[in-house]
């Protein structure tokens, strides 16, 4: 018999509903869209995502990850957004990569003390991630700057 691990989120090891599913394929999309330019509509996949599967902090994350690294048209309209997605995905599983993306969203709003803190934690999960300890140093430095531009 199949029995799902104990220790997995609610939305994890179980079959997704049909809502659930489109979600799905809305975070799959996203990045295809956001790979040829296509931010608005990305930004509109993830936020079809976070609408239809809400538990899940992936599309939270990634929609956050896509405003702090891009720079597109009305991007700043975005910016509170994607912060609040940032905080509620680590709030979901505060694993390096979201902390790594709410530490770049805090940073596009020239929130870098608070950076450096969220920055922090990220190495401290991750410190193999030299990617993660050069934005920490960015951040810190005298002349800080944000993740545009990041991949």
């Amino acid at each position: 018999m199949c029995i799902t691990p104990s220790n997995l989120p609610s939305y994890e090891g179980r079959s997704l509903t049909d809502d659930e599913t489109l979600a799905y394929l809305y975070v799959l999309r996203a990045p295809v869209q956001s790979e040829t330019g296509k931010y608005e509509e990305a930004i509109s996949d993830y936020k079809s995502a976070m609408r239809l599967h809400t538990e899940v902090p992936m599309p939270y994350n990634n929609y956050a990850w896509l405003v702090a690294t891009r720079r597109f048209a009305g991007r700043d309209a975005h910016i509170e957004p994607a912060i609040a997605a940032a905080r509620y995905a680590v709030s979901r599983d505060p694993q390096a990569n979201y902390l790594d993306t709410l530490a770049c969203s805090l940073a596009l709003d020239k929130q870098f003390e608070e950076a450096v803190n969220v920055q922090e934690r990220a190495v401290a999960e991750a410190p193999w991630q030299a990617d993660f300890r050069a934005r920490l140093e960015m951040f810190r430095s005298p002349s800080p700057k944000d993740c545009t531009g990041m991949s």
